[in-house]
């Protein structure tokens, strides 16, 4: 049995158990990145209602595809934001202990704010936690869609993912959602591997029909949203001699439907509102027995 390497850090503030009413869950975003090309972006979520002090989490994926290249608890420099950018001055969190094998697919992390207990999260809404950066291995073929996500076992590595509140209570997500990265072509709507007619019914029928969500390469014009001038700029590009689509600038969306949102344009799932150091927010603590999540095996 293979056990955690370094793992070890907010551990030391996780023991009792907590319940609760809201959703708790880690997520991975999607992804994008052609053969041979490194520097590709994708994120992890966190959703949880109760205040936090730390976490922990492990990443699987296909090695064969991807190699993770480095991390980072700040989004700046991928032109967006996680917690950790604006929470407590940017000074981001105290501790940050991280393992990666690329030979057999798995990112372990433990990130604890302050060991002082002083700083802290209230309240998570499907929160930008961190930013995992790939190279897509140059032997990958077009169209691969590689799933990656959040889980608690990559093969006979057994990690807990968690959260932790000041008080050492720890809490479990009720789910763990994966993500999928997209080595396709840039424009390419349907991850079918090619830019053609049905990249653009693919946009349509997402837009006005609540068909499938469409790829990160479905934002051809790159502007970080899907709507009706992505179906134009892909209609130019592929009778009028337009302009190329261009690379996904914002690659680690999902799409929601407009029609599930009520819109009548395009529309990305954006993040939301993070609320530090905010007494009126204090969680209510439900404290249990010790307890062991899962049995490593």
């Amino acid at each position: 049995m293979k056990v955690m390497r370094v793992i070890a850090v907010a551990v030391l503030l996780m023991g009792v158990v907590a319940s609760g009413n809201a959703l708790v869950y880690f997520e991975a975003s999607n992804g994008w990145g052609l053969p041979g090309t490194s520097g590709n972006p994708t994120i992890i979520y966190g959703n949880v209602d109760d205040t936090t002090s730390a976490f922990q989490l492990m990443v699987c994926f296909d090695p064969s595809v991807l190699q993770l290249d480095t991390f980072s608890v700040f989004g700046a420099p991928f032109g967006s934001q996680t917690v950790f950018d604006t929470a407590w001055g940017g000074v981001g969190p105290m501790t940050v202990a991280p393992y990666v094998d690329n030979n057999q697919g798995f990112f372990q992390i433990a990130v604890l704010y302050d060991i002082t207990l002083q700083n802290k999260l209230y309240s998570m809404n499907r929160t930008p936690l961190i930013f995992l950066v790939w190279s897509v291995n140059s032997n990958a073929t077009i169209p691969t869609l590689s799933a990656w996500t959040v889980s608690e076992d990559c093969g006979d590595i057994h990690t807990d993912c968690v959260f932790s509140t000041p008080e050492g209570v720890s809490i479990y997500p009720d789910t763990l959602l994966g993500g999928t990265f997209f080595v396709i072509p840039e424009g390419d709507a349907n991850g079918d591997g090619m830019v053609n007619f049905g990249d653009i019914n693919a946009l349509s029928s997402f837009l006005y029909f609540q068909g499938d969500a469409p790829t990160p390469a479905g934002t051809v014009n790159g502007d970080c949203a899907v709507g009706f001038p992505d179906i134009g700029y892909l209609g130019m590009y592929l009778y009028l001699m337009g302009a190329d689509p261009v690379a996904p600038p914002c690659p680690w969306e999902k799409w929601v439907s407009p029609l599930i949102l009520g819109k009548n344009s395009g529309h990305n799932q954006k993040t939301s509102t993070i609320m530090v150091n905010d007494p009126s927010h204090a969680p209510k603590i439900i404290k249990g027995p010790m307890m062991k999540k899962k049995v490593d095996k």
